[in-house]
């Protein structure tokens, strides 16, 4: 499917919308009718501004334009398109409160029912995205009018226009995304007032503690250039510093990788540390069961708490103190009991007899014997 480009001079801008459901959103499955869609928001997360003249103006302009499955394959000829893609049609646009909404009648084709099966799954990252042929005015962030409207694509995982329920649901206070947010909200226009003489469209590249990196590109068309911003957060939310320093992306991925090694580091410490540990308690172990096997204590004396006193023994001179003591009391257990003279006399009662079974008994029992 290729439609003919207009003659008009003018720059084709792809915007993606955040979130682009409203709190009325209704999708009709039955009837393939998906209602209340933000087709338009007034800020872009690229640096573009929509002044209030130009949405209004441009609001007929989305009527019965094409809805594609995903972007043209080639962005920059937005014209040539696929029938395969074709979901459907935007029809009822019109402007409110700053954003241009609408409604798509879907379209009973595979593209179509993708993108109805897309809007039915839970936690969908589906969006949606315009291109549009806009003009923008000596302050390049701001789109005074736009000429035309090529489509209207539903993507995957969008993020960068505005959305309509950013005022009604918002990001938790406190959240590393509610920064971010609002980072991405005060960035164009801090730039402007830094440099208002430089035309330029800005996207942030990546948030750090303290800094953050965008890249910059011209209305002239130059290479893009990154810069790093300094950031802080007052009671009052983001502050942003107010110098850009020129950073060469090469830099930045260097000091990623060293910030992976010295975290491989880290892990490899740990290990080897766990590694150590285990090698201590193999040790100790080892040398317990070489004290006890010299020792040559009966196996009565080797009780599952006299094991656990040698385990947890601070050092191996302990270790050796408690197994001389067990020695020691096996050793006063086995000696024999001192009698009486009178009762070491022989007597026809059999007293004599009677002792020396005791005495049998008593020894089998500390010898460990049955």
């Amino acid at each position: 499917m290729t439609m003919s480009s207009p003659s008009i001079d003018c720059e084709p801008l792809t915007e993606h919308i955040r979130d682009w459901r409203t709190t009325d959103l209704k999708v009709d499955s039955q009837a393939r009718r998906v209602q209340n869609l933000v087709l338009c928001g007034a800020h872009s997360r690229n640096g573009y501004r929509y002044s209030t003249e130009a949405m209004q103006a441009a609001a007929t302009l989305y009527e019965r334009k094409p809805v594609f499955l995903d972007h043209a394959a080639n962005t920059s000829r937005p014209y040539e398109r696929s029938t395969r893609d074709l979901v459907g049609m935007v029809q009822n646009a019109r402007y409110d409160a700053e954003h241009i909404l609408g409604d798509i009648q879907v379209l009973d084709t595979e593209a179509g029912r993708t993108f109805l099966a897309l809007l039915a799954a839970e936690n969908s990252p589906v969006g949606l995205s315009h291109v549009v042929l806009a003009q923008r005015g000596p302050q390049s962030q701001l789109v005074e009018k736009i000429h035309d409207v090529v489509s209207v694509d539903a993507v995957v995982f969008p993020a960068t226009t505005r959305g309509w329920r950013e005022s009604t649901e918002a990001l938790w206070p406190g959240s590393w995304e509610a920064v971010v947010e609002q980072i991405d909200a005060l960035l164009p226009a801090h730039l402007s007032q830094l440099d208002p003489s430089q035309e330029r469209s800005v996207r942030r590249v990546a948030v750090f503690g303290t800094s953050l990196i965008i890249e910059q590109t011209s209305a002239e068309g130059t290479p893009s250039q990154c810069a790093e911003l300094s950031w802080s957060l007052s009671p009052q939310g983001v502050v942003l510093g107010d110098e850009l320093r020129p950073v060469d992306p090469t830099d930045l991925r260097t000091q990623a990788s060293i910030g992976e090694l010295h975290e491989q580091l880290r892990s490899t410490r740990a290990e080897v540390q766990r590694l150590e540990k285990c090698l201590r308690e193999q040790h100790d172990a080892e040398q317990l069961e070489a004290l006890l096997s010299a020792a040559h204590l009966p196996a009565f004396a080797m009780t599952d708490a006299f094991r656990q006193q040698l385990a947890t023994s601070p050092d191996a001179d302990r270790r050796r103190q408690l197994i001389t003591e067990r020695q020691q009391l096996i050793e006063r257990a086995m000696r024999p009991a001192v009698a009486s003279r009178a009762r070491l006399v022989p007597s026809s009662s059999g007293d004599g007899d009677f002792v020396r079974a005791v005495r049998g008994i008593r020894g089998g029992v500390l010898c460990g014997q049955a």
